[in-house]
């Protein structure tokens, strides 16, 4: 995949910032309307994951899994463990108020607390947290749209 630039960054509030990326080819070998929702997901967390990478966040795991489920994204910024979950949304012109980050409800942040607790179980380099969601609208074939949510909730929410 390459992305051609990023074409815009814009701090919406002093926790989010909104990202338009324009992408030469998104590497999907077909229109996003035949493809899969997992190779959508994959698509997403490829985008944010260069985002982050481009805002000075180190990579640290994709897809880590356990027992109790899966975190999209773990980094380290600032001496920080960030766990990031990332949504994805198709969307035509007329949706541009689709929010796909809203799903990131209090279920799924407080799976992602029991998440946290078991990869600082068997990680102990960092103590420090933060929980971050990422949400991507894909606007076109070769745009997307990011909207990245520093600190989206805490542990005690």
């Amino acid at each position: 995949m390459a992305i051609t630039g990023v074409v815009g960054i814009a701090p919406v509030e002093d926790d989010m910032q909104e990202v338009v990326l324009s992408c030469e080819d998104f590497g999907l070998g077909k229109p996003l309307d035949e493809c899969t929702t997992k190779q959508l997901g994959r698509l997403g967390e490829e985008l944010a994951s260069l985002y982050l990478e481009s805002m000075g966040m180190e990579l640290l795991e994709r897809n880590w899994s356990c027992s109790f489920g899966e975190v999209d994204i773990i980094g380290e910024q600032d001496e920080r463990l960030v766990m990031v979950e990332v949504k994805l949304r198709t969307v035509s012109q007329e949706d541009s108020d689709v929010a796909p980050e809203l799903a990131v409800d209090y279920r799924k942040q407080s799976r992602y607390r029991k998440l946290a607790l078991m990869y600082l179980s068997r990680q102990a380099r960092l103590d420090s947290i933060r929980f971050d969601v990422v949400g991507v609208k894909l606007v076109s074939e070769h745009e997307a749209q990011l909207r990245h949510y520093v600190g989206a909730y805490e542990w005690d929410d």
